[in-house]
Order: C-alpha cells, then structure tokens, then sequence
C-alpha cells in the first residue's frame, strides 16, 4: 500500500496541524442588534463538523442547538455550568459540532450581542 503525502500547515517545530478547509458559500454574516435579542445561524449541512465563529463591535454569547428552535439569553448573575458561552468583541473560536458518534449532530447557533452595543458575527462552516 502506498501512502499518499499530505499538505498539512505546520507549527515551528515542523509538526502538522490538523486543519479543516473552510467549506465552499459556507460563510455567514449575522447582524446583530444592542437589544439582545436572538438569531438563529443555520441549519448547517451534515458535512459541516466545525465552525469558527468571529464576534465584531460587540461581545457576544452564544450557543450550538439541534434545530431552529435554541435559544441563548445573557446571563444577569451568576452561571454554574449550565450558561451560554461568551465571546469578546474582536475574537474568534472554533466550535465542534459533532462531539460524538453517539450524540445527535449540531445544526445551529443561537447568538445574542452581551453588550448595549450592536456589531456583526461571522461564522465559517469548516470539514
């Protein structure tokens, strides 16, 4: 059996890193408003197994659901484990959508802005 190379990206060392293409008209850009109030990002295809998400203007929270139907609100005190996840404004995060061959798939993103300040999310479908 011949084994084909690869052309993976690599770190200083030299070691490769693993690196999912962004997918072909897989990005998204989501406005969002000072109010809070929630948009839906999706439905992903099932071949999406990655996004990385960007927060612009504004810090954000958000959260993956399995359809339509998430939702995500800003905490107003504190969380003990069960809270949405939280961006700063200006950075950006990779998020797995399958975790497990055993669990359903994550088809959507819940995102709201957590700052009285609107600004703009990217999200790019990456696998």
């Amino acid at each position: 059996m011949t084994v084909k190379p690869t052309y993976l990206a690599s770190d200083d060392s030299g070691t490769p890193i693993q690196v999912l293409p962004c997918r072909p008209a897989g990005g998204w850009v989501i406005g969002l408003a000072a109010t809070g109030a929630v948009k839906i990002v999706g439905p992903f295809p099932p071949t999406t197994r990655v996004i990385t998400i960007r927060a612009v203007g504004t810090a954000i929270v958000f959260q993956p659901c399995v359809d339509n139907t998430g939702s995500v609100t800003v905490p107003t005190g504190d969380v003990d484990g069960n809270g949405p996840h939280f961006l700063p404004a200006g950075a950006s995060i990779d998020v797995a959508l399958v975790t497990s061959e055993h669990e359903p798939a994550l088809t959507c993103l819940a995102v709201a802005s957590a700052a009285a300040t609107a600004g703009t999310v990217y999200v790019s479908e990456r696998g």
